[in-house]
Protein backbone atom coordinates (compact mmCIF):
# COMPACT_ATOMS: atom_id res chain seq x y z
CA UNK A 1 0.00 0.00 0.00
CA UNK A 2 1.57 3.34 -0.86
CA UNK A 3 2.50 5.57 1.84
CA UNK A 4 -0.76 6.69 3.63
CA UNK A 5 -1.03 10.19 4.99
CA UNK A 6 -3.03 11.63 7.71
CA UNK A 7 -3.46 15.78 7.88
CA UNK A 8 -6.11 18.14 8.19
CA UNK A 9 -8.34 19.03 5.89
CA UNK A 10 -7.84 22.27 3.06
CA UNK A 11 -11.37 23.76 3.56
CA UNK A 12 -10.47 25.28 -0.03
CA UNK A 13 -9.55 22.55 -1.71
CA UNK A 14 -10.71 19.43 -0.39
CA UNK A 15 -14.67 19.74 0.25
CA UNK A 16 -16.41 18.43 -3.28
CA UNK A 17 -13.56 14.86 -2.24
CA UNK A 18 -15.07 15.12 1.34
CA UNK A 19 -18.07 15.21 -0.07
CA UNK A 20 -18.01 12.62 -2.47
CA UNK A 21 -16.27 10.08 0.38
CA UNK A 22 -19.46 10.60 2.36
CA UNK A 23 -21.98 10.25 -0.58
CA UNK A 24 -20.12 6.50 -1.17
CA UNK A 25 -21.58 5.43 2.33
CA UNK A 26 -25.31 5.90 0.44
CA UNK A 27 -26.24 2.81 -1.35
CA UNK A 28 -29.54 4.00 -2.47
CA UNK A 29 -31.11 7.70 -3.15
CA UNK A 30 -34.62 8.59 -3.07
CA UNK A 31 -36.86 11.34 -2.42
CA UNK A 32 -38.73 12.62 0.64
CA UNK A 33 -42.24 13.92 0.34
CA UNK A 34 -43.27 16.99 2.99
CA UNK A 35 -44.16 14.83 6.21
CA UNK A 36 -40.52 13.29 6.05
CA UNK A 37 -41.45 10.11 4.76
CA UNK A 38 -39.57 8.38 2.17
CA UNK A 39 -40.09 8.90 -1.62
CA UNK A 40 -39.58 7.43 -5.10
CA UNK A 41 -35.92 6.34 -5.55
CA UNK A 42 -33.71 8.80 -7.28
CA UNK A 43 -30.30 9.97 -8.39
CA UNK A 44 -28.18 12.14 -5.95
CA UNK A 45 -28.07 14.66 -8.69
CA UNK A 46 -31.69 15.31 -8.71
CA UNK A 47 -32.39 15.47 -4.82
CA UNK A 48 -32.74 18.85 -3.37
CA UNK A 49 -30.09 19.74 -0.17
CA UNK A 50 -33.07 19.26 2.48
CA UNK A 51 -33.50 15.44 0.65
CA UNK A 52 -29.67 15.20 0.58
CA UNK A 53 -29.45 15.99 4.56
CA UNK A 54 -32.21 13.60 5.63
CA UNK A 55 -29.62 10.65 3.98
CA UNK A 56 -27.06 10.94 6.71
CA UNK A 57 -26.76 14.77 7.71
CA UNK A 58 -25.04 17.75 6.01
CA UNK A 59 -21.31 15.29 4.61
CA UNK A 60 -23.88 14.85 1.97
CA UNK A 61 -23.64 17.85 0.15
CA UNK A 62 -20.96 20.35 -0.92
CA UNK A 63 -22.55 23.62 0.26
CA UNK A 64 -24.05 22.09 3.45
CA UNK A 65 -20.49 20.72 4.37
CA UNK A 66 -18.86 23.59 3.98
CA UNK A 67 -21.34 25.64 6.25
CA UNK A 68 -21.15 22.52 8.74
CA UNK A 69 -17.13 22.46 8.92
CA UNK A 70 -17.70 26.18 9.11
CA UNK A 71 -19.75 25.51 12.34
CA UNK A 72 -16.80 22.69 13.35
CA UNK A 73 -14.06 25.35 13.53
CA UNK A 74 -16.43 27.96 15.45
CA UNK A 75 -16.88 25.44 18.16
CA UNK A 76 -12.75 25.02 18.30
CA UNK A 77 -13.04 21.38 16.17
CA UNK A 78 -10.83 19.89 13.50
CA UNK A 79 -11.18 17.73 11.27
CA UNK A 80 -8.66 14.91 9.99
CA UNK A 81 -8.52 13.63 6.93
CA UNK A 82 -6.74 10.07 5.60
CA UNK A 83 -5.14 10.35 1.51
CA UNK A 84 -3.68 8.18 -0.61
CA UNK A 85 -2.19 9.05 -3.51
CA UNK A 86 -3.88 12.19 -3.03
CA UNK A 87 -7.98 11.11 -2.84
CA UNK A 88 -9.50 11.12 0.29
CA UNK A 89 -10.22 7.70 2.11
CA UNK A 90 -11.15 8.69 5.67
CA UNK A 91 -12.81 11.50 7.67
CA UNK A 92 -12.61 12.28 11.25
CA UNK A 93 -14.45 14.96 12.99
CA UNK A 94 -13.58 16.40 16.29
CA UNK A 95 -15.01 18.89 18.77
CA UNK A 96 -13.05 20.44 21.91
CA UNK A 97 -14.50 21.88 24.88
CA UNK A 98 -10.71 22.64 26.92
CA UNK A 99 -12.38 26.35 27.94
CA UNK A 100 -15.52 24.98 30.06
CA UNK A 101 -13.13 23.42 33.36
CA UNK A 102 -15.82 20.63 34.01
CA UNK A 103 -15.72 18.78 30.46
CA UNK A 104 -11.54 19.35 29.00
CA UNK A 105 -12.80 16.54 26.86
CA UNK A 106 -12.73 15.48 22.68
CA UNK A 107 -16.07 14.54 21.22
CA UNK A 108 -15.59 12.26 18.10
CA UNK A 109 -18.49 14.10 16.19
CA UNK A 110 -18.13 12.12 13.11
CA UNK A 111 -15.80 8.96 11.40
CA UNK A 112 -16.42 7.57 7.63
CA UNK A 113 -13.82 5.65 5.22
CA UNK A 114 -14.49 4.72 1.75
CA UNK A 115 -16.12 1.48 1.94
CA UNK A 116 -13.35 -0.12 -0.60
CA UNK A 117 -10.55 0.74 2.48
CA UNK A 118 -12.83 -0.27 5.31
CA UNK A 119 -11.07 -3.21 7.63
CA UNK A 120 -7.95 -2.20 6.53
CA UNK A 121 -6.87 -0.17 9.58
CA UNK A 122 -7.30 3.56 8.31
CA UNK A 123 -9.96 4.74 11.34
CA UNK A 124 -7.13 3.01 13.61
CA UNK A 125 -4.73 5.58 12.68
CA UNK A 126 -7.31 8.91 12.33
CA UNK A 127 -8.43 7.70 15.30
CA UNK A 128 -4.73 7.85 16.95
CA UNK A 129 -3.79 11.31 15.22
CA UNK A 130 -6.89 12.33 16.67
CA UNK A 131 -6.08 11.35 20.17
CA UNK A 132 -2.65 13.28 19.88
CA UNK A 133 -4.19 16.49 19.18
CA UNK A 134 -6.89 16.60 21.49
CA UNK A 135 -4.12 15.60 24.53
CA UNK A 136 -1.96 18.99 22.92
CA UNK A 137 -5.17 21.11 23.23
CA UNK A 138 -5.24 19.96 26.78
CA UNK A 139 -8.10 17.45 26.56
CA UNK A 140 -8.31 14.72 29.43
CA UNK A 141 -10.59 12.60 28.03
CA UNK A 142 -12.02 11.60 24.54
CA UNK A 143 -15.66 10.01 24.59
CA UNK A 144 -18.27 9.23 21.71
CA UNK A 145 -21.59 7.46 21.50
CA UNK A 146 -22.05 4.01 19.53
CA UNK A 147 -25.24 3.35 17.80
CA UNK A 148 -24.33 -0.32 16.72
CA UNK A 149 -22.85 -3.37 17.64
CA UNK A 150 -20.34 -3.00 14.74
CA UNK A 151 -19.36 0.80 16.18
CA UNK A 152 -19.14 -0.70 19.37
CA UNK A 153 -16.65 -3.41 18.77
CA UNK A 154 -14.78 -0.78 17.08
CA UNK A 155 -14.06 1.40 19.74
CA UNK A 156 -13.95 -0.98 22.45
CA UNK A 157 -10.85 -2.79 20.33
CA UNK A 158 -9.12 0.70 20.66
CA UNK A 159 -9.31 0.92 24.48
CA UNK A 160 -12.72 2.97 24.87
CA UNK A 161 -15.02 1.43 27.81
CA UNK A 162 -18.55 1.89 27.80
CA UNK A 163 -19.14 4.87 30.83
CA UNK A 164 -22.83 5.51 30.39
CA UNK A 165 -25.91 5.09 27.86
CA UNK A 166 -27.26 8.30 26.10
CA UNK A 167 -31.26 7.63 25.93
CA UNK A 168 -33.71 9.62 22.87
CA UNK A 169 -37.03 9.91 23.82
CA UNK A 170 -39.67 11.50 21.35
CA UNK A 171 -43.18 13.57 22.15
CA UNK A 172 -45.62 14.45 19.75
CA UNK A 173 -46.93 18.02 20.50
CA UNK A 174 -51.01 18.80 20.39
CA UNK A 175 -52.33 22.36 20.26
CA UNK A 176 -53.38 21.76 24.00
CA UNK A 177 -53.21 24.95 26.18
CA UNK A 178 -50.34 25.21 28.43
CA UNK A 179 -50.22 23.18 31.30
CA UNK A 180 -47.40 24.76 33.87
CA UNK A 181 -47.81 27.94 36.17
CA UNK A 182 -45.35 30.35 34.80
CA UNK A 183 -46.36 33.61 36.82
CA UNK A 184 -42.95 33.44 39.24
CA UNK A 185 -40.65 32.49 36.67
CA UNK A 186 -38.99 35.32 34.49
CA UNK A 187 -38.55 34.42 30.85
CA UNK A 188 -36.17 36.65 29.02
CA UNK A 189 -35.79 36.46 25.32
CA UNK A 190 -31.77 36.19 24.00
CA UNK A 191 -30.37 36.98 20.86
CA UNK A 192 -27.98 34.29 19.54
CA UNK A 193 -25.63 36.78 17.62
CA UNK A 194 -24.65 38.63 20.77
CA UNK A 195 -24.14 35.02 22.53
CA UNK A 196 -21.18 33.35 20.71
CA UNK A 197 -20.34 30.83 23.33
CA UNK A 198 -22.65 28.78 26.08
CA UNK A 199 -23.70 30.15 29.28
CA UNK A 200 -20.76 30.58 31.55
CA UNK A 201 -20.91 28.07 34.77
CA UNK A 202 -23.97 26.67 33.44
CA UNK A 203 -24.48 23.17 32.98
CA UNK A 204 -25.46 21.34 29.99
CA UNK A 205 -28.33 19.19 31.35
CA UNK A 206 -30.63 17.71 28.60
CA UNK A 207 -29.38 17.58 25.09
CA UNK A 208 -26.18 15.80 25.59
CA UNK A 209 -25.34 14.00 22.45
CA UNK A 210 -22.62 17.00 21.38
CA UNK A 211 -19.47 18.63 23.54
CA UNK A 212 -21.53 22.27 24.75
CA UNK A 213 -19.72 24.65 22.71
CA UNK A 214 -20.41 22.48 19.44
CA UNK A 215 -24.00 21.83 20.02
CA UNK A 216 -24.15 25.79 20.77
CA UNK A 217 -22.35 26.63 17.57
CA UNK A 218 -24.32 24.14 15.51
CA UNK A 219 -27.93 26.36 17.09
CA UNK A 220 -26.54 29.67 16.04
CA UNK A 221 -26.18 28.70 12.93
CA UNK A 222 -29.33 26.62 12.24
CA UNK A 223 -31.58 29.11 10.34
CA UNK A 224 -28.23 29.70 7.98
CA UNK A 225 -28.70 25.62 7.20
CA UNK A 226 -32.48 26.06 6.79
CA UNK A 227 -31.52 28.71 4.64
CA UNK A 228 -29.35 26.71 2.51
CA UNK A 229 -31.76 24.16 2.10
CA UNK A 230 -34.56 26.11 1.16
CA UNK A 231 -36.74 24.91 3.81
CA UNK A 232 -39.62 26.83 6.01
CA UNK A 233 -38.34 25.44 9.45
CA UNK A 234 -38.45 28.15 12.43
CA UNK A 235 -34.81 28.75 13.94
CA UNK A 236 -33.92 27.75 17.41
CA UNK A 237 -35.28 30.31 19.69
CA UNK A 238 -32.98 31.09 22.87
CA UNK A 239 -34.22 31.84 26.30
CA UNK A 240 -33.23 32.59 29.56
CA UNK A 241 -35.56 31.76 32.19
CA UNK A 242 -34.57 32.82 36.23
CA UNK A 243 -36.97 31.66 39.49
CA UNK A 244 -35.84 32.80 42.38
CA UNK A 245 -31.84 32.14 42.41
CA UNK A 246 -32.03 28.98 39.45
CA UNK A 247 -31.46 29.87 36.06
CA UNK A 248 -31.97 28.13 32.65
CA UNK A 249 -30.92 29.19 29.51
CA UNK A 250 -33.23 26.63 27.15
CA UNK A 251 -33.92 26.35 23.23
CA UNK A 252 -37.55 26.45 21.81
CA UNK A 253 -36.99 24.01 18.96
CA UNK A 254 -37.87 20.58 17.76
CA UNK A 255 -34.29 19.13 19.66
CA UNK A 256 -34.48 20.45 22.90
CA UNK A 257 -31.00 21.77 24.75
CA UNK A 258 -30.98 23.66 28.14
CA UNK A 259 -28.66 24.70 30.44
CA UNK A 260 -28.85 25.42 33.82
CA UNK A 261 -26.67 27.12 36.75
CA UNK A 262 -25.78 26.06 39.39
CA UNK A 263 -28.53 26.94 41.57
CA UNK A 264 -30.73 25.71 39.05
CA UNK A 265 -29.14 22.17 39.69
CA UNK A 266 -29.89 22.52 43.25
CA UNK A 267 -33.47 23.53 43.28
CA UNK A 268 -36.03 20.87 43.47
CA UNK A 269 -38.45 21.16 40.61
CA UNK A 270 -36.90 23.32 38.57
CA UNK A 271 -35.83 21.44 36.02
CA UNK A 272 -39.55 20.04 35.01
CA UNK A 273 -40.49 23.48 35.21
CA UNK A 274 -38.09 24.50 32.27
CA UNK A 275 -38.60 21.24 30.65
CA UNK A 276 -42.99 22.37 30.48
CA UNK A 277 -41.48 25.86 29.91
CA UNK A 278 -39.50 25.02 27.04
CA UNK A 279 -42.62 22.78 25.47
CA UNK A 280 -44.79 25.42 25.08
CA UNK A 281 -41.88 27.91 23.54
CA UNK A 282 -40.90 25.28 21.04
CA UNK A 283 -44.98 25.09 20.34
CA UNK A 284 -45.50 28.29 19.97
CA UNK A 285 -42.05 28.36 17.59
CA UNK A 286 -44.55 26.53 15.16
CA UNK A 287 -42.39 22.12 16.64
CA UNK A 288 -44.57 19.62 16.39
CA UNK A 289 -42.86 17.38 17.80
CA UNK A 290 -39.90 17.22 20.83
CA UNK A 291 -37.17 15.14 20.28
CA UNK A 292 -34.23 15.05 23.25
CA UNK A 293 -31.05 13.14 24.04
CA UNK A 294 -30.78 12.99 27.93
CA UNK A 295 -28.75 10.25 30.47
CA UNK A 296 -30.43 7.99 32.52
CA UNK A 297 -30.61 10.35 35.30
CA UNK A 298 -33.26 12.55 33.72
CA UNK A 299 -35.39 9.36 32.19
CA UNK A 300 -37.94 9.23 35.39
CA UNK A 301 -38.02 13.52 34.60
CA UNK A 302 -38.61 12.73 31.20
CA UNK A 303 -41.15 9.73 31.01
CA UNK A 304 -43.32 11.60 33.84
CA UNK A 305 -43.68 14.83 31.22
CA UNK A 306 -44.88 12.11 28.54
CA UNK A 307 -41.57 11.91 26.94
CA UNK A 308 -41.65 8.65 25.01
CA UNK A 309 -37.95 6.81 24.89
CA UNK A 310 -37.13 5.34 21.75
CA UNK A 311 -33.57 4.04 21.88
CA UNK A 312 -30.46 4.15 23.89
CA UNK A 313 -26.78 4.64 22.53
CA UNK A 314 -23.76 3.43 24.22
CA UNK A 315 -21.43 6.53 25.49
CA UNK A 316 -17.60 5.39 25.56
CA UNK A 317 -14.56 7.14 26.61
CA UNK A 318 -11.00 6.84 26.94
CA UNK A 319 -8.33 9.08 29.19
CA UNK A 320 -5.68 10.91 27.07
Amino acid sequence: MTRLIIDTINPDTDIEALASLNCREITEWHHYVEDGSRGAPSTWEKLSRWERWRHGGPWLDPNLLQLHLKILEEAGGVVLVARQKEEIIGELEIAYDVGIPQERRAHIVWIVVDPAWQRKGIGKLLIERGQELAAKMGCQLMTVSSQDQASYNFYTSLKFQKTDRLLYFTKVLGNGKPQVQTSDVHMIPLEWKQRPQPPIGFKLAIGNNYTPSYTWSYLRNMSKLYELMKVDIPSPQLWLLRQKKAEAVTVAHNFIRLWLSPEGEKSTGFLATVLRITEELSRKNKSSQLKVYSFPSHRKLLEASEFTFRTEESYLSKPL
